[in-house]
Order: C-alpha cells, then structure tokens, then sequence
C-alpha cells in the first residue's frame, strides 16, 4: 500500500496496514459474540450485552452513517515485550526474578502512557496527511476492531480470540480511520484468511491458561480471564475469585493484565529478537515507564503503605495518562493484595 511512506509508517510503529469497505462484522464473528453473551462469558463486562450497543457493534454504518471504507493499522509493541521479558530476569546464571508482581507489556509499551492516548495522536497525524474525512477508532469505540482487522487482511482468529498476523504474531494494538469516502488510489485488497486456518491442531494457548479461561470454540471466559479480572473495573468479585491474581507465573504474581496465552504461541516466537536497547534505557528516558516500574515493578513494603493511604484524586493525579489512572487505587491495591 503506497498511500503512506512505508518509512514514516515505520517511525510510528506501524507493522501492517489493511483496508476493507465491509462495514458490517463477519458472520462468524457476530454469531460468537452473540453466543458469549448469551452464555454470560462477558462476566462484568455488561455494557457490552445492551442491546443499543449490540446493534452498534453489528454494523459500521450504525455507529459512523457516514462510513465507506476503513484503513486499519497494527501498531506493534513486539520488541518492547522482548525487552520487558529480559527485565524480568537478572543477566546471570541463577536465572532469578528482579520483580515480586507482573504486569501486562502492553501498559509500558507507548512510553508508559495509556496505548488509547498514545495511539490516538499517531491515528490524527495518519488522518492529517491523508486529508480525508473520519473518524478515529480504537477498542474504545463501539466497533469490532479485531474482525474489521480480519476484514481488511490483517490476520486469523486464534483459538485464544486474538487476532494473529502470521508475519508479526499477536503483540499489536488495533487502530483503524473509518473514512466516508472510498478511497480512490488503487489499493490491492488482502483477502481475509479463513478463521482458524493458522492454528491448526495448536492448543498451546488454551493449555498454558492457568485459569482454564479458553474455550474450544476461540471464545474467553471474562468471567475467568486474569486480564479482564485485573484490568477492568469489576463490580463483582466473588465469581472465581480465587483464581484472581493467586495465579503465579515464572515466580511472578500478575496484578494487571496477562499475555500467557500470547506468549505460547508460536507466531509470537521472539526468541531470535536481540534488544536493541536495555530496559535501563526506557526507564531513564521515559518518566512514566520509570513511575510505573517504581511503584508497581520495584514496589516494597513502604511504597504499598503510600499506596494505601493517598487519596483517589492524588492516585488519578500521580498517574495520569497511564493505563493506571483509569483502572483506579482501589482496584490495584486489590490486585496487588490478593
């Protein structure tokens, strides 16, 4: 696709970009949606099972009346999660842990900013030099932002619901500009790949997950799945709550978010990835990497007492514009308790 500078694509952390002029969702994605509800596998999410919302997701058109094509964006964190992984382990031969908790590559990844900030002025600078009219998308809105990535040729579904690009794996943040014209540069569609076609008779993912939260079927259980239980706003806790945060991996307690069944599959294969740059060098160049790693990575006894004991206005205060800030005090106290 020539419509942008593969270079200054690069300079964004773009690894691949699709375009689609389907506006309404896969039938195979609608039925499965449809079938999560229905079963309650969206646990607290319940904001997705209303009815209003529902009938949005199922169509473009009904969320953006003006749309006529899309130009979606994979914004990639995989060499990021390399170098998060080598922090997690002293460079030596004991092998041994650097960090008592564990959280998701994802919430450090963008400069330790919320990847919904982060990548939204990467998605307006794409939006100022293609002079079109649109909207911006990301997992925020009310689009299903996973099968307009399968519509545009970004990927298959795995079995554990993630969208895979077989080039580059499942480390991506999805973003697309809903445009109200067609396009007319000649662009050379990707044909979507059948669903599951790239996973064959793989189970890894649904093997590893500690909490059995994979179904046969590459549906997640919200209701089991330790992202969803120590990222999102939770009202009720009881369901499964020992399977909250009590799930160690490698010796390491997960307190937000959780990348086991990425990290199994085989797409996402980083081993022969050399880090370009030590840890050391993100933590001294970006100050909110350096305040999350402190607070959270590096946290000791003294730090989750002050945790403890500042308000929710002087939390939202201290991590503004970090993943943190929206998931709230309370919520990683909690995490970080259990």
């Amino acid at each position: 696709m020539k419509i942008f500078d593969s270079a200054y694509l690069k300079e964004l952390g773009v690894v691949d970009v699709g375009y689609t002029e389907v506006a309404e969702v896969s039938i195979d994605s609608r039925l499965r949606f449809n079938e999560w509800i229905e079963s309650k596998k969206n646990g607290d999410l319940k904001f997705l099972s209303e009815s209003g919302r529902r009938t949005t997701l199922e169509n473009i058109k009904n969320y953006f009346p003006q749309f006529q094509s899309a130009l979606v964006f994979l914004f990639s964190y995989k060499s990021f999660k390399k170098i998060f992984d080598d922090y997690y382990y002293c460079n030596d031969d004991s092998n041994n842990e650097k960090s008592t908790f564990k959280i998701a590559s994802f919430a450090l990844a963008f400069e330790g900013f919320d990847y919904h900030i982060y990548l939204r002025e990467k998605l307006q600078l794409l939006a100022l030099k293609l002079k079109e009219k649109g909207k911006i998308s990301l997992d925020a809105s009310p689009v299903m932002e996973k099968d307009l990535a399968y519509r545009a040729g970004l990927g298959f579904f795995g079995k554990n619901s993630l969208l895979i690009n077989p080039q580059h794996g499942s480390y991506f943040i999805i973003g697309a500009l809903l445009l109200s014209e067609k396009l007319s540069e000649k662009i050379s569609e990707k044909i979507p790949r059948f669903l599951s076609e790239g996973c064959g008779d793989c189970t890894l993912c649904m093997d590893a997950c500690p909490v059995g939260a994979i179904d046969n079927d590459r549906v997640i259980d919200a209701r089991k799945c330790l992202s969803a239980l120590t990222v999102e706003k939770c009202h009720n806790h009881n369901h499964n709550h020992n399977h909250n945060n009590h799930v160690e991996h490698n010796c390491q307690r997960m307190i937000f978010g959780c990348e086991i069944c990425q990290e199994v599959c085989p797409y996402n294969n980083h081993n022969s990835l050399s880090s370009a740059s030590p840890f050391s060098f993100y933590y001294n160049s970006y100050p909110k990497i350096k305040l999350i790693t402190d607070w959270f990575l590096e946290s000791d006894m003294e730090k989750f007492e002050a945790l403890k004991k500042m308000s929710n206005n002087q939390f939202r205060k201290l991590f503004k514009d970090t993943s943190f800030e929206r998931v709230g005090r309370v919520k990683m106290i909690k995490n970080m308790s259990n």
